[in-house]
């Protein structure tokens, strides 16, 4: 990716569309696969930059990775966007974020992972990647998720995760220093705890999720399955 021209990423946006218009996207002169046309171009340039700026040699050893364990009588199940090896040896979890997602809300995911707070979202997503890594004897020294929200600039967010106390060669060149945090390793194994306590209550029914008046988000809401809130 870091060695692809402008022009060469467009021709392979082009490639791309070609084939989906085919499976039904529209013809080219749709607004949809214009509009398709100007972000893939967009956030596949961002992506470059950010491959690019990566201050360390790294391979990336397994992208899409299926991954599940066993923990507290729950199976759980997913698939990790990739797993980069750097030259030392240490692995990094990447999560791509290509939604709406703020800045503001990104750096808030270690802060929620590491303490509890009152009245908002837990996040378990990289908690699961990581101990799931772990489970398999490779556990990785650090998260990093790549945000690329449409229409948006790009950015990064990480934590690390090595409770060694050595000193952090940054990720990135550029990324500024307050996008990264360190994760006391004690605190995936404390949220993978939560996580299957909060499973157990729903499965028994005791769950409590807080409802709110914003019905429009149900349909993206993560628990619009477990939730009565639309036939309320």
């Amino acid at each position: 990716v870091t060695s692809l021209s402008d022009e060469e990423i467009v021709g392979r946006v082009e490639s791309v569309l070609s084939s989906r218009r085919a499976g039904g996207l529209g013809p080219s002169s749709s607004l949809l696969t214009r509009l398709a046309r100007v972000h893939m171009i967009r956030m596949a340039v961002e992506f470059r930059e950010l491959e690019r700026d990566r201050t360390s040699d790294y391979r990336i050893a397994d992208p899409e990775e299926r991954t599940a364990f066993d923990r507290g009588g729950f199976a759980f199940s997913g698939r990790i966007d990739r797993v980069d090896v750097l030259a030392d040896g240490t692995r990094v979890v990447v999560d791509y974020k290509t939604g709406k997602i703020s800045r503001k809300t990104a750096k808030a995911i270690w802060g929620h992972m590491t303490q509890p707070v009152e009245g908002g979202d837990r996040y378990w997503q990289v908690p699961f990647y990581c101990h799931a890594l772990a489970e398999a004897q490779r556990m990785p020294d650090a998260f990093v998720y790549y945000l690329l929200p449409v229409g948006e600039d790009d950015s990064t967010v990480a934590g690390f995760l090595s409770s060694e106390g050595r000193a952090r060669a940054p990720l990135f060149a550029s990324a500024p220093a307050n996008r990264f945090r360190e994760v006391p390793p004690a605190a995936v194994g404390a949220l993978m705890d939560e996580a299957v306590a909060l499973a157990g209550e729903i499965f028994a029914e005791r769950a409590d999720f807080p409802r709110t008046e914003r019905t429009g988000e149900c349909r993206s809401c993560d628990f619009a399955g477990v939730c009565d809130r639309r036939r309320a």
